[in-house]
């Protein structure tokens, strides 16, 4: 029995080092150009009211989409991070999502947070299957021609959207 016990408190304690990405800082690849695929058109609701927000104002630059939602810890702790790249980093617009939330509670969450970046609501979650989310929070970093360049399933750090932004840069 003890035996299966030890294995059993190792196999935990590899998972919850595999489950925290604050434990390992993950490599930081774009796809190369002729291998991405377009990132899906969408207009979807302003979280805070005025016109939809849609993937062509965006058109000719970088664009960091971050799907989200107030209830996800690991979204409420990347929330600085990504404000802060944002008012940092101009040259590529962060466009937060709010996923499978209800608006009232992402809009207040996001006030709470001082989210200075763009925020549109994906009520049902639909948009995010679209860019083929399969949990959150997850992030994609579309290049200047609409292309899915990189996707990072999970929260982000600082030095991984550096990274990110970089790698997208040089090719």
């Amino acid at each position: 029995m003890r035996p299966i016990a030890l294995f059993l408190l190792a196999a935990l304690a590899a998972f919850a080092v595999a489950c925290d990405s604050s434990a390992v800082q993950r490599d930081a690849n774009v796809t190369p150009v002729s291998e991405r695929r377009a990132a899906p058109a969408f207009a979807v609701p302003n979280l805070r009211g005025g016109p939809e927000i849609t993937l062509e104002q965006f058109a000719g630059k970088p664009l960091l989409i971050n799907f989200w939602a107030s209830w996800c810890e690991p979204c409420k702790q990347e929330t600085p991070t990504l404000a802060t790249f944002a008012r940092e980093t101009p040259d590529v617009p962060v466009l937060g999502i709010a996923a499978n939330d209800a608006p009232d509670e992402a809009r207040r969450f996001a006030e709470a947070a001082n989210v200075g970046f763009a925020l549109a609501v994906d009520r049902k979650g639909d948009l995010a299957e679209r860019f083929g989310a399969t949990g959150i929070p997850t992030s994609f970093l579309i290049d200047a021609r609409g292309q899915v360049a990189a996707t990072w399933p999970g929260e982000i750090t600082r030095p991984e959207l550096d990274a990110l932004v970089a790698a997208l840069a040089s090719g």
